[in-house]
């Protein structure tokens, strides 16, 4: 079973193969909180679809490898709120590989 909170500025939870965790936001200026959930999400499934191919991938995944992708999904969320509505602030790959 897979679930993840977000908690904003203070990262977000993810339970995954039975194990919790929490990973960090990136502190950042915020200027508008538009789009910060749903870059979130796409960063989350962003690392998730490069690495599991199917659903019983994804459930027998690593979970040091899913936290990975958990702060990918932070990282992108924080990018999103850096700039004034939901897509200006989204990173591309370049910004990404400089952030991580």
């Amino acid at each position: 079973m897979l679930g993840v909170v977000t908690l904003g500025e203070q990262g977000a939870v993810f339970r995954f193969r039975g194990e919790v965790r929490r990973v960090p936001a990136r502190r950042v200026r915020v200027v508008d909180t538009t789009g910060a959930g749903d870059g979130f999400t796409a960063g989350l499934l962003y690392g998730v679809t490069r690495q599991y191919g199917t659903r019983a991938e994804l459930e027998q995944g690593d979970l040091e490898a899913f936290e990975g992708h958990a702060r990918l999904a932070c990282v992108v969320g924080s990018h999103a709120v850096t700039k004034l509505g939901a897509v200006a602030g989204l990173p591309t790959l370049r910004q990404l590989g400089a952030a991580r």
